[in-house]
């Protein structure tokens, strides 16, 4: 079989291996293209040039024009795509050649985000495929992908996934295995690039990149990039570090400076949120150095932002940076870097909802909108609590979230929602700690208004603090203790941005001699003031003490008038005043 009847069959490798032969050499090269093997790719069409015919010639320029864009040698893509446009303008050739002719610029332009004007070749190439009786169907899913990557960066979401599953239909029933598995690795990036279900997507990319039989570098680095991405929105410093250092091999043998401008990107961003901003900028500085800035426009955006991010916390002057961000945004169309300009300039717009999940996530936080820290934790999207809550990378934090009913930790290697609630007595300890060392006869007398004995309140405290450490598990070591003192780690910040760290109750007043004799497990009781009627079942498994035990402090209470009860039998209920 010849390099072009397998090419047009999508089996790429096979292509690659063919035997020369001058009438489908052109098919070969592409064969080498579409696998990564550039230099034999070049190497080839140096040999054969001179004997190609014109329709031949226009095949071989496309893909030349491809490993050259792909490498980021963009001046010589663009010569090979420009000699094309003039070949058939000049020439009679067939509706396959013209069709290479077209893609080829729209997938130039699409790499400098001109995605309309891209899209407008797109869409006279895929005209001259269905002028023909019977198009080869992988000619017609390249035109189709080229389309919806347009369509996805002009800000038509749906309209371009849409136009990802035609194509995965006509590659998927034509059995172009390698074509459709390229594909499908575009739509499933973009369907996670713009879903909330995180540790849904991370599962199904990391899958597909396991299982991957495509054996085109540039689409599984792309993978790759995309599952850092999604841990890194996650808060997973850590996870997203790792994975990338298990997968530099892939992203560095691509030989695409863009995916190792990515790649930096993202060292970059981990950097930073472990508060290192100088090494953050030399990696910034590093990435920026191996783009082309009027080619990658778009990934410029990101680096700028970030750097910016960087300066502000170094105290340093960033006008520079923002005017060459506004500079840029005016010769792009790609829809996610006018958002993110948007952001950098602090700019509010107005603009479609709900294409767009997770941008439109982060447009609530950036405009501060009532309820989206629910909307941060039921998406998992936690990295957004830096912004949010204007985070400085270089501390930690415990951030009590009571309208949610839980507690943040973060430092360098991640954001953990707890999914536990302190209670107002345990947010009283911690505020009164986090003010400055506090000896036990100190938390006695401030939070529970008791006068401090050893023998009867040293157990009431030991509870309490364990319960705090267990909450803020696995973070329970930065409430700390010395034989005289309890204390927070000095780099840890508490917040309590929605509600002030601040006694709902009245300060109580020294204890009349009757509590003298309570124990810990009473104490803490009457601190708590459980609201809702507790059997002695109940008592006993929150102390986890036999019911005996439990009925005889429940009674003691009654006795003293410091709970009521009511109901009779099995329906009895001890209600703390």
């Amino acid at each position: 079989m010849k390099a072009q009847e397998l090419y047009l069959k999508g089996h790429y490798s096979e292509a690659a291996a063919s035997k020369n032969d001058l009438k489908t050499i052109s098919y070969k090269i592409g064969g080498l293209v579409f696998t990564g093997q550039h230099q034999e790719a070049r190497l080839l069409h140096k040999a054969y040039v001179t004997e190609l015919s014109i329709e031949d010639e226009i095949v071989a320029n496309f893909h030349l024009g491809l490993s050259y864009t792909r490498t980021s040698e963009y001046e010589k893509g663009r010569q090979y795509f420009v000699q094309n446009l003039l070949l058939i303008r000049s020439k009679s050739v067939s509706l396959v050649a013209r069709f290479f002719a077209y893609q080829g610029s729209s997938f130039y332009r699409f790499f400098f985000s001109e995605h309309k004007k891209s899209q407008t070749h797109a869409e006279k190439g895929y005209g001259c495929l269905l002028q023909m009786q019977k198009a080869p169907p992988l000619l017609l899913g390249l035109s189709l992908d080229i389309q919806a990557h347009n369509k996805i960066q002009m800000g038509f979401i749906n309209q371009g996934l849409k136009s990802f599953e035609k194509a995965l239909a006509i590659t998927g029933a034509n059995h172009l295995h390698d074509l459709f598995s390229e594909i499908e690795i575009s739509y499933f990036n973009y369907r996670s690039e713009f879903s909330l279900d995180l540790n849904n997507q991370i599962k199904k990319l990391q899958k597909r990149l396991n299982e991957s039989r495509n054996q085109n570098d540039y689409s599984n680095s792309a993978t790759a990039l995309q599952v850092a991405k999604l841990y890194l929105l996650q808060g997973q410093f850590k996870k997203a570090h790792d994975f990338l250092n298990s997968h530099f091999d892939v992203i560095y043998k691509n030989q695409n400076k863009r995916k190792i401008a990515i790649l930096n990107t993202l060292m970059a961003q981990l950097v930073f949120y472990k508060g290192q901003f100088l090494e953050a900028l030399s990696l910034i500085n590093v990435a920026l150095g191996q783009l082309h800035s009027d080619v990658d426009r778009s990934l410029f955006l990101p680096l700028l932002g970030l750097k910016i991010r960087c300066l502000k916390f170094l105290g340093k002057d960033f006008d520079g940076e923002l005017k060459t961000s506004q500079k840029l945004i005016q010769k792009i169309d790609r829809t996610i870097n006018i958002n993110i300009q948007n952001r950098i300039s602090n700019a509010i717009q107005d603009r479609k909802m709900g294409e767009d999940p997770l941008g439109d996530l982060f447009d609530k936080v950036h405009k501060r909108t009532p309820g989206v820290l629910n909307d941060i934790l039921e998406a998992g999207v936690l990295l957004l609590v830096f912004e949010l809550f204007e985070l400085n990378p270089k501390r930690k934090y415990i951030i009590i979230c009571e309208a949610e009913n839980t507690t943040l930790m973060v430092d360098d290697q991640q954001v953990v929602d707890t999914g536990k609630s302190l209670t107002r007595l345990q947010i009283e300890i911690l505020n009164k700690i986090y003010q400055g060392p506090c000896t036990k006869s100190k938390l006695i007398e401030s939070i529970w208004g008791y006068q401090y004995d050893p023998l009867r309140h040293d157990s009431l405290i030991y509870t309490a603090i364990g319960r705090i450490r267990k909450i803020l598990e696995p973070y329970g070591a930065w409430l700390y203790s010395d034989d005289n003192h309890y204390s927070l780690a000095h780099e840890v910040e508490l917040l309590a941005p929605l509600t002030p760290v601040k006694s709902s109750r009245p300060q109580r007043p020294q204890k009349p001699v009757e509590t003298q004799n309570l124990n810990h497990r009473q104490l803490q009781m009457l601190a708590e003031g459980y609201a809702s009627p507790l059997s002695v079942s109940q008592y006993g498994e929150i102390w986890n003490v036999t019911r005996m035990t439990a009925l005889r402090d429940l009674s003691e209470l009654l006795e003293k008038g410091m709970v009521t009860k009511m109901g009779r039998g099995k329906a009895t209920r001890y209600q703390f005043i």
